[in-house]
């Protein structure tokens, strides 16, 4: 009886140790604004915001199209590569593929405080490539 516990005991210490307790991240978040605030997720754009009035009268009278809003992009990242970048940049709910002409090893340079499709789309320019975005993909080509 009492090996069984022992050997239990062993086996408990063994699964324990052989699983790391702490975790690393790819990056630093620099000049957080408020660390201790619990934002609730936000959805992938676009999103057409239903309370604008002004713009549901226009578009019963045929005249405007639906505003869209998309996910600000924050931070920046200088010299750094493209799948890092992406990281970054794009919401988790959109999944990045990389077309002719784009690798993820590629090196960019880009500053956020913009919607996250014009601060990729302005980071890929400088290599020649272009975004295709449709609702959960964007890929990224020349």
């Amino acid at each position: 009886m009492k090996y069984n516990r022992t050997r239990s005991f062993v086996a408990v210490v063994a699964l324990i140790g052989a699983f790391p307790l702490s975790a690393r991240a790819d990056f630093v978040v620099k000049g957080a604004s408020n660390p201790t605030s619990t934002a609730a997720p936000v959805a992938m754009a676009p999103i057409v915001d239903p309370g604008d009035r002004a713009q549901a009268a226009g578009r019963a009278a045929g005249r405007t199209a639906p505003a869209t809003h998309w996910k600000m992009a924050y931070g920046f990242g200088e010299q750094v590569p493209l799948d890092f970048a992406c990281r970054q940049i794009v919401p988790r709910a959109v999944r990045v593929t990389y077309g002719p002409g784009a690798r993820p090893d590629m090196v960019v340079s880009w500053k956020g405080g913009k919607p996250w499709n014009r601060t990729l789309a302005e980071a890929v320019a400088p290599l020649g490539l272009r975004l295709v975005i449709n609702r959960t993909v964007v890929e990224i080509r020349n």
